[in-house]
């Protein structure tokens, strides 16, 4: 009697926590939540996530666009391994003209039904560089089987940046929800990364739920509700690639906006598109026709070679020997090749791209190609997308 009382009350627990997870109440645990000692289906683990949510909508705010997330998440601390969990980095984006901000930070610690709030004053923002910064809080009064649950909102007026949802991170969760209401004008891509499959992956058309100032019309949006559970610790082994390719994800890429006003971009299109916009592009399309002004600055010598292989080593050790590099991987910005060139110092880029001008000002064929280095990830081959790569080689 007592074996099948034991098997009755853990088949009751999990179906306690599997159960009513669509929704949520922010400051209140449950008695199975505060007993649990230990996560049954990984023993190891030190800390769990009982619950975790995020919901994203458009929102007009002083007749500007804005992605709204609202995340939140509860999570059971088994130990002082597990108290790193506790504290929380939100890297936030710039540039010259805007930035991402995070909103309406909240968060307890329970200590059994022993409640600790958050306070202000230890909620930081640090600046890495010039685009940047990262929103950082501890969650206070941490012990053995804390609880501890916090909620935010990040705002982005980035359409670009639709961050998507990770539902695997380096402990395991219970449950993780994702739920979002994109107006049908911006039509977004989206790709499911890792082995593990959705428990839930509905779509529904909600009418009428979006309108900006000044129209006199209102978008349909599309309402998608993702859900995992029972997701298993991401252990990241030695040797592997980026384990963004391998973490159970998903991802949003803008590929098509239709305006109020009847127009349409498209910013999902063929190679050959991407092809004829990259010669273009300032960063790199222009930088490849500095032929001239390097075939200005290189020894004569180099040009009255008449074996091939051997002009193609001598200007490859020229470009070497004139460029210090300054350590920075670069590929869509601070690319100059000239200014570089002339200080004898630059990014990856600038130096590669320098020799591709050297070999052509020469009368070698050389072309620049684009990769993806092991800690970007691998490039998606759905369809073009010119962000997935992250660095340039001479070919």
């Amino acid at each position: 009697m007592k074996k099948r009382l034991f098997i009755l009350t853990i088949l009751l627990s999990n179906y306690i926590f599997s159960q009513g997870k669509d929704i949520y109440t922010f400051g209140k645990i449950t008695a199975e939540e505060n007993n649990l000692k230990v996560y049954e289906k990984d023993t190891t683990a030190n800390a769990v996530f009982l619950f975790e949510n995020g919901k994203t909508v458009f929102k007009v705010i002083k007749n500007r666009v804005i992605i709204s997330t609202k995340y939140y998440a509860k999570v059971k601390l088994f130990n002082k391994e597990g108290f790193d969990n506790a504290t929380i980095e939100i890297p936030i984006y710039r540039n010259k003209e805007t930035s991402e901000k995070v909103i309406d930070i909240k968060g307890f610690t329970y200590n059994s039904y022993h409640k600790t709030v958050l306070s202000k004053k230890n909620i930081f923002t640090d600046k890495i560089n010039e685009n940047w910064s990262i929103v950082k809080f501890t969650m206070p009064n941490l012990k053995e089987q804390s609880i501890i649950e916090y909620e935010y909102t990040l705002e982005s007026p980035f359409k670009f940046n639709f961050k998507g949802w990770e539902f695997q991170t380096n402990i395991p969760k219970i449950y993780s929800q994702f739920h979002a209401l994109i107006p049908g004008n911006y039509i977004y891509n989206r790709i499911l990364f890792g082995s593990k499959k959705l428990s839930k992956n509905n779509t529904t058309i909600k009418k009428n739920c979006f309108s900006i100032p000044y129209s006199r019309r209102d978008a349909d949006c599309e309402e998608l509700n993702y859900v995992m559970e029972n997701i298993p610790a991401f252990i990241e082994e030695d040797y592997m690639l980026s384990k963004d390719n391998y973490l159970s994800r998903i991802k949003f890429e803008l590929s098509e906006f239709h305006g109020f006003d009847g127009t349409k971009n498209k910013f999902t299109k063929t190679w050959k598109d991407v092809d004829k916009e990259f010669r273009t592009e300032k960063s790199i399309g222009k930088q490849l026709r500095k032929i001239d002004y390097l075939k200005k600055r290189l020894p004569e010598d180099l040009f009255n070679i008449d074996d091939n292989l051997v002009k193609a080593k001598k200007t490859y050790h020229f470009i070497v020997d004139h460029f210090t590099w300054d350590k920075k991987v670069r590929l869509f910005k601070d690319v100059n090749v000239k200014n570089a060139f002339d200080k004898e110092i630059g990014n990856s880029t600038e130096i590669n791209i320098a020799l591709i001008n050297a070999l052509n000002a020469v009368g070698l064929n050389a072309e620049i190609v684009l990769l993806s280095t092991r800690d970007n990830g691998l490039t998606t081959k759905l369809h073009p997308v010119i962000t997935g790569f992250n660095y340039a080689i001479v070919k």
